[in-house]
């Protein structure tokens, strides 16, 4: 695999993680994201909060609670 297959790669990972993320979401979870403009873009500020869940394995149920 190349370096250039290799970054594909990951970069569909991080965008279908989004949006399974959006699809299997409550409605407010997703209105939420996407109101605080972390459904799209990959500013620092959005990285570091996907950054963040993906460290504390969180899940849209447990935000909500």
């Amino acid at each position: 695999m190349t370096a250039l297959s290799k970054s594909s790669t990951w970069i569909k990972m991080v965008l279908d993680g989004r949006m399974r993320v959006l699809k299997f979401s409550s409605t407010e979870i997703r209105q939420s994201l996407v109101e605080a403009y972390l459904a799209i873009g990959y500013d620092d500020d959005v990285v570091e909060f996907w950054d963040h869940l993906d460290a504390k394995q969180l899940t849209p149920s447990s935000l909500a609670a």
